[in-house]
């Protein structure tokens, strides 16, 4: 009798070892892989609401039996260089049927600040560790005001700039009457030294000093040849970045490599073409008050590429084209005037 109770009871700590060894196995199934290729491909900006928002993308980290598919994804923030070790959730977004996720964050961040993200995977409550950290740069607002009257400036400037490199700005403004649409006159009120503006195609150009730094403050006028009480202004900052901004903005063109628009400017037709270390690439096409007029996904070769796009329909202006992949993004202007 004793033998037999003896076996019992070893047979049933056999089974509720292997009942915690499967229950463990278990656990461990349900935690799916990290996210991968986070990637930051750029900032949008609400003109009516003066709100930006960040743009980020990332692929699910690898499937196996033992890291399944996530049900949905966490997205971390923090303010960088202030208290990185306290991330804030900041948006959720549900796993879709495409391998690469993108999220349009609707968070009212600050202007002018520099972000940490990171990603976590989630399955059935179960959070994956955290994805690598990527940097967001948000540009500056810094008083943008216009003064209409009669006539109304339709477009925004950037108000961040690099040293060393070129700032344009092409000012667009129009009559608030249907009846007077006639000819549009642009002229520089105030600026720093070299600053230039176009007085009929209201270009505004500025070589920066490679030894800028701080604000500049500008101020520029449009009238109009057929109401001489049409007058508008439009006044801001540029600040120039600061090496850690220069840094983190040269991080992430790295989509693409010789990324090159001509004719510049455009009248109908422009060709692009660029190398690529990727198959797939999404091109976009931005205007002046950051509204995608453009957008498609292009099957790339790997290695070099020329893409031929159609801008008849564009209205004269500056715009950004913006190619985006897993690597991140890159950026050219176009110059349409016809």
């Amino acid at each position: 009798m004793l033998k037999i109770s003896t076996i019992f009871k070893n047979k049933t700590l056999f089974i509720i070892a292997i009942f915690m060894a499967l229950s463990s196995s278990k656990m461990y199934a349900d935690t799916p892989s990290a996210p991968i290729w986070l990637n930051y491909t750029g900032v949008t900006h609400d003109t009516t609401k003066n709100v930006f928002s960040v743009d980020l993308e990332w692929r699910h980290g690898e499937v196996t039996n033992e890291n399944p598919l996530p049900d949905s994804y966490n997205i971390y923030r923090v303010l960088f260089g202030h208290s990185e070790d306290k991330f804030k959730l900041v948006g959720t977004l549900t796993h879709n049927a495409n391998e690469l996720m993108q999220l349009h964050t609707d968070e009212n961040i600050t202007d002018g600040a520099i972000y940490l993200y990171y990603v976590t995977a989630v399955k059935d409550g179960k959070e994956s560790d955290e994805s690598k950290r990527m940097t967001a740069l948000v540009p500056g607002s810094y008083c943008v005001n216009t003064n209409a009257e009669i006539i109304d400036f339709k477009s925004n400037p950037s108000t961040i700039g690099v040293p060393g490199e070129s700032y344009e700005y092409n000012a667009f403004a129009k009559h608030r009457s249907l009846r007077v649409q006639g000819l549009v006159r642009y002229a520089l009120e105030e600026g720093p030294e070299g600053m230039k503006m176009d007085n009929e195609t209201g270009l505004l150009t500025w070589d920066i000093p490679v030894n800028s730094e701080n604000e500049y403050y500008v101020k520029i006028k449009a009238t109009s040849e057929d109401d001489k009480n049409a007058l508008s202004e439009q006044e801001w900052y540029i600040r120039i970045a600061s090496q850690t901004e220069i840094m983190i903005m040269s991080s992430v063109e790295n989509a693409v490599k010789d990324l090159s628009i001509y004719p510049i400017p455009a009248q109908s037709n422009i060709k692009v073409e660029f190398d690529s270390d990727f198959y797939s690439n999404n091109i976009e096409i931005f205007d002046n008050l950051g509204n995608v007029v453009y957008s498609t996904n292009l099957k790339s070769n790997l290695g070099f590429n020329t893409y031929d796009l159609n801008i008849s329909n564009f209205a004269n202006g500056l715009y950004t084209l913006r190619i985006s992949n897993v690597y991140g993004v890159s950026t050219k202007k176009l110059i349409i005037n016809k």
